[in-house]
């Protein structure tokens, strides 16, 4: 589903940011622990790669809630992984008509 803020649904709006925000937030709540421990006990951290996308940094007006949680998710992986010894990259594709961005 796609169309203008104006006309978005809260739902759709919750959805995409659930799929493409909430789980690698998810994600990484849970493996950051266990790469410190890793890192306290050998030394050795690990890499967290989350999947953006270049619409993050562009923007579509038909994509809002897209554009936004990718936006949301390159920040959030700037943030959350740098100290310990954790290794973070997020990967921006290049533009590609999916489902997934115009769901």
């Amino acid at each position: 589903e796609v169309g203008s803020v104006v006309d978005l649904p809260l739902e759709t709006w919750e959805r995409v940011f659930r799929v493409n925000l909430t789980g690698c937030f998810l994600a990484m709540k849970h493996v950051i622990p266990v790469m410190q421990r890793q890192f306290e006990e050998t030394g050795e951290g690990g890499s967290i790669i989350n999947i953006s996308s270049i619409w993050g940094m562009v923007g579509h007006h038909y994509a809002s809630p897209y554009c936004a949680a990718k936006a949301a998710l390159l920040s959030l992986t700037r943030t959350a992984c740098a100290p310990g010894g954790r290794r973070r990259s997020s990967r921006r594709g290049g533009r590609r008509r999916s489902p997934a961005c115009c769901a």
